[in-house]
């Protein structure tokens, strides 16, 4: 007879409270107790010795430990935590402390990620497995709940961190990139190497090259160290670089990929371009 079909994909909730076993490979088993709410954009993540608040709404997250408190920057969007789902395939069947769970596996670049779901409930996660290289790191749920939002006060800024200073830094983008661009119903390509950017049109199916620039004349002058956040909203933010008395670049990203670029020469001259794709990998065209 044939094999039976695989089980339905999981299907788990990005808000949710749960309790952790987590280990490192070598390093002793930690207790981690996990409150996230995917749609207000924040997590809490806390052991007995420190405690980790995500706020991606800010734009940072606070780690206290030893009643102090220290501030990193991190993306205006939060990564969906089980995202890598979508891609998953069905391994098999397998046993977890007297419990039957299906396994779903999922190759991300150099990472590899098996899930493992409870075999009566699929919604339910049992143990998280993240290989990369020979380090392997382990998530074991104790308990699990979905919950439709949690309760503000979980995420508040503790005042320890209250005068905590620093400034927003420019994003990173890719050294390595293709991007298409239009403007006035124009569309033409730069691919960057990090050290030149080539302005290219589509032709016969590859890319001809138009011109060359050195590196960072487009997208990396406005994300230059010295470039200020003058907006940003939950998915999108816009940096902007001073170029003389005059004129300015404005990059604007969302979800963390450039979607606007504005080029301010003097008070005429101006160019508004529409990033229309964004690439650093897989590159849909190859240079004739």
């Amino acid at each position: 007879p044939p094999p039976p079909p695989p089980p339905t994909r999981p299907v788990l909730s990005e808000t949710f409270e749960a309790y952790i076993l987590y280990n490192i490979t070598g390093q002793p088993t930690q207790n981690q107790s996990v409150l996230r709410d995917f749609n207000s954009q924040k997590q809490l993540t806390a052991t007995p010795s420190q405690e980790v608040l995500e706020r991606y709404d800010l734009g940072y997250a606070y780690t206290i430990a030893n009643k102090t408190c220290t501030r990193s920057f991190i993306p205006l969007t939060m990564p969906a935590y089980w995202s890598f789902l979508s891609s998953a395939s069905f391994i098999g069947h397998s046993m977890h402390a007297n419990i039957s769970v299906d396994l779903w596996n999922s190759v991300l670049g150099t990472v590899t990620v098996t899930l493992a779901v409870r075999t009566d409930n699929s919604s339910v996660p049992v143990y998280l497995d993240t290989f990369q290289g020979t380090i392997r790191s382990t998530s074991v749920f104790e308990s699990f709940q979905p919950v439709q939002c949690l309760e503000a006060y979980h995420f508040e800024v503790p005042a320890v961190c209250s005068n905590v200073s620093g400034v927003r830094l420019p994003p990173r983008l890719p050294t390595v990139y293709l991007a298409e661009l239009e403007m006035d119903g124009e569309r033409f390509f730069v691919l960057s190497d990090g050290d030149s950017d080539l302005t290219l049109q589509e032709h016969h199916g590859c890319l001809d090259v138009v011109h060359k620039t050195t590196g960072g004349a487009w997208f990396g002058w406005a994300t230059a160290a010295s470039s200020q956040l003058i907006s940003h909203t939950r998915t999108s933010e816009t940096w902007s670089l001073q170029m003389g008395s005059h004129g300015f670049v404005r990059l604007t990203l969302e979800n963390g990929v450039p979607r606007r670029l504005l080029q301010q020469h003097g008070h005429l001259h101006s160019h508004d371009y529409t990033v229309v794709s964004f690439w650093d990998k897989d590159f849909p065209l190859a240079l004739c």
